[in-house]
């Protein structure tokens, strides 16, 4: 870690314990074994490693009695992938990353490789068929993000793209398209199923009107569902059902069969 500059992931939680430090983040949590007094360490660490520096830098911040400490807290996170590493963010535009800084929070607190993800989203096709508040929902939060290309009727200043979409995304469509990736959007009524699906998980609902707020709600889904796809990350495939009532978001997995033709 000497000589990169480094920085903690946004999200990560350090809270001292009996037995050390337990820590919080990328959806794990692991411990930092030691005494009760490294929570002295960390809280003298913490602005440092929040403001990021090369590690020598980060621990020099420390009396000299805590410094071993320092650097043992350092190797923990730094394996457990919960630093970040700034020359990777250097290598990014300048303007872009101002431009989609909240893309760029997010994935680095939720993408292993968060500026190789931020890349790829840049560098992706996305076409949304289908029209109404899920569709124009979809497109607006994939423009705000970043996406590189943007094929969506609903929005009038999509980016647009040449040759075929890498993924779409499907509102009221049942079969998915002939295309290597693909999220599906069904609404029905004050429900929506968002992921690699189509009508089946609505089966027991009645057809109904659709809600607005179930739309809008089902199209950043979508949207969300796309991006975490292509930032690679490790979260089990599934399909998010939305119940309006409640304002509820229900996970359920797919079958292996769905995985392969939809968002894996």
């Amino acid at each position: 870690m000497t000589g990169s500059p480094l920085r903690l992931r946004p999200g990560v939680h350090v809270a001292p314990t009996a037995d050390g430090l337990s820590v919080t983040g990328l959806g794990r949590v692991l411990t930092v074994p030691g005494p009760s007094a490294l929570g002295t360490t960390w809280d003298m660490l913490f602005p440092a490693v929040h403001r990021g520096g090369p590690a020598e830098d980060l621990v020099a911040t420390l009396p000299d009695a805590h410094q071993a400490t320092g650097h043992a807290i350092l190797r923990v996170l730094g394996k457990a992938g919960l630093l970040l590493d700034l020359r990777a963010r250097g290598a990014l535009d300048d303007v872009e990353t101002a431009q989609f800084r909240r893309t760029v929070s997010y994935l680095e607190a939720t993408a292993p490789e968060p500026y190789s993800a931020f890349r790829r989203l840049r560098e992706t096709h996305v076409r949304v068929e289908g029209t109404g508040p899920a569709a124009l929902a979809a497109g607006r939060t994939l423009l705000r993000a970043g996406v590189g290309g943007l094929d969506c009727p609903s929005v009038p200043d999509a980016s647009g793209a040449e040759g075929p979409a890498e993924v779409v995304i499907t509102v009221d469509g049942n079969q998915p398209p002939d295309s290597p990736l693909w999220c599906g959007v069904f609404l029905c009524g004050d429900t929506a199923v968002v992921g690699p699906c189509g009508a089946g998980p609505l089966g027991e609902y009645t057809s109904a009107a659709t809600s607005p707020v179930a739309a809008a709600l089902a199209g950043n889904l979508a949207a969300l569902h796309v991006i975490n796809r292509v930032a690679e990350l490790t979260e089990p495939p599934h399909t998010d059902v939305i119940e309006v009532e409640g304002m509820r978001v229900t996970q359920h997995p797919v079958s292996p069969d769905t995985e392969r033709n939809g968002l894996k």
